[in-house]
């Protein structure tokens, strides 16, 4: 079972990072009668039903086994892409993302809960490591195809991604599941667990301060930092590119906390994180832009299997899928806290918004340094 399960997970992961019109994705929005501020709403609506949707995915899961969960999540998730393929206006974008909430939520905890159950523990940082990396192969050659085969047609692109989920959901049926001992879970039993192992709240915000910093910086405002040195809009593309290849090296984790104590590997990307956005801050060069980029998106892509891995040693009930989402929803409303602040301090410099990621870094330095301790 353990290789079994882990290969159809890292098929899963490939064939989910196959959105073809990932580049174009507000593009293909706006051509299909939604506005930027239409946008915004939807965005925040579909944060607020992450965080509403959460717990009770998570007490379902439990209930009715991972598979079956991820089955149901899997043929929706396949279901929002047709629906993203032909929804045009508000109302269509809002049922797409609505839809993905409940997917995202429902998914959360369940995927890596049978993926943890269903290896060895000492193998959890190297596997979670390598099923991100198949998940962004999977970007990366989907934003190779797009510009070869459908940059003049969004609609096709569209299609496609479709049909690489319902490729997905297909082999779901082929994962096999895990028992486990409780059945009916509950909000209190799950939150008088969570209170026995409190200080796990330190690693989480401490994570979500660091993986909002990096994945925020990189992604959101990058381009804005490609403005601001000159570097032409036609390398956007090819630079997008090079961050993706640079997340693959998250397949290595599982060999570097070989060499490195996974503790201090931890500690050290929120360093080097920190760095790297007080480096943004004074570099005028597109060469040292683009490295400082790539060090937050690798710095990203070594954190998340280790956070993957502490949530699920930390997980001491049946009731894993369910502790897995409570954990998800602390990290989402960390978020709503820390892209408010983001969006306030770029709009009155982008250097106030690498200040301000610098500072989240070095608060989650010291958070995660505070929770280790206490182990």
């Amino acid at each position: 079972m353990k290789n079994h399960n882990k290969n159809i997970f890292y098929v899963l992961a490939f064939l989910q990072g196959l959105v073809f019109y990932s580049s174009i994705a507000s593009l293909y929005r706006l051509n299909h009668g939604l506005s930027l501020a239409e946008m915004g709403v939807i965005e925040s609506i579909f944060a607020f039903c992450m965080i509403l949707f959460e717990i009770p995915l998570g007490m379902i899961c439990d209930r009715i086994g991972y598979k079956k969960t991820m089955i149901i999540c899997n043929f929706l998730f396949f279901l929002s892409k047709l629906i993203f393929w032909k929804a045009y206006g508000f109302i269509g974008f809002l049922t797409e993302r609505i839809l993905l909430a409940f997917v995202n939520a429902g998914l959360s905890g369940c995927d890596v809960s049978l993926l943890y159950l269903s290896i060895d523990k000492e193998e959890s940082a190297h596997v979670f490591g390598i099923y991100q990396m198949m998940g962004t192969a999977g970007m990366v050659i989907a934003s190779l195809s797009f510009s070869l085969f459908f940059s003049d047609n969004f609609e096709m692109a569209a299609f496609f991604t479709a049909f690489a989920y319902l490729l997905a959901f297909f082999f779901t049926f082929f994962l096999k599941d895990i028992q486990h001992d409780e059945k009916n879970p509950s909000v209190f039993s799950v939150f008088k667990n969570f209170i026995k192992n409190k200080s796990i709240l330190l690693l989480l915000i401490g994570s979500s301060l660091l993986v909002e910093t990096t994945h925020t910086l990189s992604v959101f405002y990058s381009q804005l930092q490609y403005m601001r040195v000159q570097i032409p809009v036609s390398y956007y593309g090819v630079i997008f590119m090079l961050l993706q290849l640079c997340s693959l090296i998250c397949g290595t984790s599982g060999k570097l906390t070989k060499l490195i104590q996974p503790h201090r590997l931890g500690m050290s990307l929120y360093i080097i994180s920190a760095l790297a956005c007080l480096g943004l801050i004074f570099t005028q060069s597109a060469i040292v832009s683009i490295l400082l980029l790539a060090l937050l998106c690798i710095c990203e892509s070594f954190y998340y299997p280790l956070l993957n891995t502490y949530e699920n040693e930390s997980v001491q009930t049946a009731s894993r899928a369910s502790m897995l989402s409570f954990y998800a929803m602390v990290m989402n409303f960390c978020s709503i806290a820390t892209q408010s602040l983001f969006g306030g301090a770029a709009e009155l410099s982008l250097n106030y918004a690498y200040l301000i990621g610098a500072v989240f870094c070095i608060s989650g330095f010291c958070l995660f340094r505070l929770w280790i301790k206490k182990q």
